[in-house]
């Protein structure tokens, strides 16, 4: 199992305000809302959801409730049960050349080329129980995922 990457809080202030937004928010709602639109401070991205394996996508960029039954959140779902791992607690960088990809069908036809899968860990546990799925073009840097 990889430990995720500590970033140092002292400097990034994009992190402080991130993380001051959500210790203000108190309802889910607006968490998943940050989740996949506020963490743009944090490293720029075209399309992002976010995932549980309980509950499925529950957020979209852009969109004030997913639409669980059309096509777009069926290729994430297809592209999310390629790479969800529990175990797999570190962010993958994905594209169209990664192997686990390659039975996720036309997943490209409604995302940007370049993914970043960042799995969300159950403290308690250490294993990932969902995650955020980035898309965007051009190809993730090295330090995007940190």
């Amino acid at each position: 199992m990889s430990a995720p990457t500590a970033v140092a809080l002292d400097h990034d202030p994009f992190l402080r305000e991130l993380l001051a937004r959500t210790q203000r928010t108190k309802d889910a709602a607006a968490l998943r809302f940050i989740a996949v639109n506020d963490t743009h401070l944090m490293v720029r991205f075209g399309q992002a959801a976010l995932w549980f394996k309980a509950e499925g996508v529950v957020a979209l960029s852009g969109s004030i409730e997913p639409d669980r039954n059309g096509p777009y959140v069926a290729s994430l779902q297809r592209v999310i049960d390629a790479v969800h791992k529990p175990e797999v607690v570190a962010p993958v960088p994905l594209d169209h050349e990664t192997p686990a990809l390659a039975g996720a069908g036309d997943w490209n036809e409604f995302l940007s080329p370049k993914l970043l899968w960042i799995p969300l860990v159950d403290p308690a546990t250490g294993l990932a129980i969902g995650g955020v799925l980035l898309a965007r073009d051009p190809a993730w840097a090295p330090g995007d995922p940190a």
